[in-house]
């Protein structure tokens, strides 16, 4: 990873911003927490219009994806950063300020792009596969989850994700096989 990043870099709050800018230069936009306030988005909108490159990067829980999919709408390009939630907690807190060194650094060298949906992979194929409707299904999905970089999500948003980024059902066997939770 350079120690320069070009596209700014959306995070949740200033704590984000700190714990970022003590590892690389980047522009940073902070979100203030779980609202996008309305000047935010208008500062975001005009910087996509100059054609500024961003990179999403909210913390791996429940109002992070909900920042994230705000973002996602007014910036369909924007490359995407995911933390492992396992690996962004302390104590009873998680965000992108708690990761290590690197675990920030993965993520930043594995960027994920959502920019269309493919199709490549229906829910039947992700049923048949064991990653939605059985026992250990969501268990399954979080190691899948993890190797890929996308982040947590239902069954839903996995599917979606998986279809955004292209990913077929030959790709996921092969990701389930090295994963070795492949039982079939």
């Amino acid at each position: 990873m350079e120690s320069k990043v070009k596209q700014v870099i959306i995070v949740e709050g200033k704590h984000d911003i700190d714990r970022l800018s003590s590892l690389i230069e980047a522009d940073f936009i902070k979100t203030d927490g779980t609202s996008l306030p309305p000047a935010t988005k208008e500062m975001i909108k005009e910087l996509v219009k100059q054609g500024k490159e961003f990179i999403i990067f909210t913390d791996p829980d429940s109002p992070g994806e909900r920042i994230r999919k705000e973002l996602q709408e007014i910036i369909p390009t924007a490359k995407h950063a995911f933390v492992n939630v396992d690996l962004a907690r302390y104590k009873h807190k998680v965000g992108v300020e708690h990761a290590g060194e690197e675990e920030i650094k993965k993520a930043l060298n594995h960027l994920v792009s959502f920019e269309s949906s493919k199709n490549t992979i229906s829910s039947q194929e992700l049923f048949d596969l064991g990653l939605v409707g059985s026992p250990n299904s969501a268990e399954k999905r979080d190691i899948i989850e993890k190797e890929l970089r996308i982040g947590h999500g239902s069954g839903k948003t996995f599917l979606k994700r998986l279809n955004l980024i292209g990913v077929n059902q030959e790709m996921l066997i092969k990701t389930m096989k090295e994963q070795k939770i492949w039982d079939k």
